[in-house]
């Protein structure tokens, strides 16, 4: 899909050959789930590669948003397969979890400790977390304070402008080709969407 030598697209082809001997369709929708399995793996793999090779954090998280999608949409298909093979049939498991009294002692210690959600800290359990700062309507500031105990706008450590000027940085997120990607990213994703919705309307 994303080659750009002979060399390379012989080599992806002979690829998207063997996982399509291993998924092993037996009818045609499963051949069109298969393909679509193998188009998304191969999405998955170049915009994680491309994440890697990515010059800057937009970039980067672009690539890793698009890896993020389609995997979700891989497992979809598979699932929708897994569904497809199986008749429709489905299986549900209840279970039940019991919490025993240790366990919720554990819980409450940690909740106490940690969030200031128990029960014996006052009427307002939260309010060791607030900045408490007196307001120009002078009732106390409701802010989650920072570690010195008070908020962001009432004294609370302020790192201060980034370094560097990342206003003008050219990230590349909207160059054509980055664009051109995105298009075709998008385009299997949505022929892949409504592979795996025709098989739940189906069933």
């Amino acid at each position: 899909m994303f080659v750009s030598t002979a060399e390379e697209e012989d080599g992806a082809v002979a690829s998207a050959a063997l996982r399509m001997a291993g998924i092993a369709p037996v009818d045609t929708v499963e051949e069109m789930l298969a393909a679509q399995m193998i188009a998304l793996h191969g999405a998955t793999i170049d915009c994680a590669s491309r994440a890697a090779r990515a010059a800057n954090d937009v970039m980067r998280n672009e690539n890793l948003r698009l890896a993020s999608k389609t995997s979700r949409a891989f497992v979809s298909l598979v699932e929708a397969l897994d569904r497809h093979r199986r008749g429709g049939e489905q299986k549900v498991t209840v279970e039940h979890v019991h919490v025993h009294a240790g366990a919720k002692q554990l819980w409450g210690a940690y909740r106490r400790a940690h969030r200031g959600l128990g029960k014996n800290e006052g009427d307002n359990p939260m309010a060791h977390n607030m900045c408490g700062a007196k307001t120009r309507r002078g009732s106390p500031c409701q802010g989650w304070s920072m570690p010195n105990g008070r908020c962001r706008m009432h004294g609370g450590t302020n790192p201060g402008a980034p370094k560097g000027n990342q206003n003008a940085l050219k990230h590349g997120r909207y160059a054509a080709s980055t664009i051109a990607f995105r298009a075709e990213v998008n385009k299997i994703l949505r022929r892949a969407r409504d592979a795996a919705r025709s098989q739940n309307v189906e069933r």
